[in-house]
Formats: structure tokens, sequence, C-alpha cells
């Protein structure tokens, strides 16, 4: 994609960061909506995929909360 130049919606999802002790996870974090992004580049290996996404033209960002009652 980084050499075809095109354009793709992209949507990452950045999960919140462990506090020392916590031991359940509930979910919650960020989840950002990148749309008319192009992909500079990317690499892939020891089993992780990391992309640059750059020129793009609107973001949304939505924070992900869940309560625990």
């Amino acid at each position: 994609m980084s050499t075809a130049r095109t354009r793709t919606e992209v949507t990452v999802t950045i999960a919140p960061a462990e506090q020392a002790g916590e031991t359940v996870s509930v979910g919650g974090g960020i989840l950002l909506e990148i749309q008319q992004a192009r992909i500079k580049s990317s690499i892939i290996g020891d089993g992780l995929e990391t992309w640059r996404v750059g020129d793009f033209e609107k973001v949304k960002r939505t924070r992900i909360t869940h309560k625990v009652s």
C-alpha cells in the first residue's frame, strides 16, 4: 500500500496502560478512526506489524470506558 499511494480508512485501538497491582482487564482505552490516510511505510517482523500513516484528512478520537460494579 505504501508504494501504491492509495488512500484507506484506518482504525487503531490503544489499550490503556496497566497499573501496578492490576489483575483484571475490563477493556477500555482509545479508539482512533483515521479517514483518507496514506500508508507511508510498514514493517513486518518478529510477530509484530508496524505501519506509519500520514497525509490523512480527519481523525475521530473516542475514549472507551467500562464501569465495574
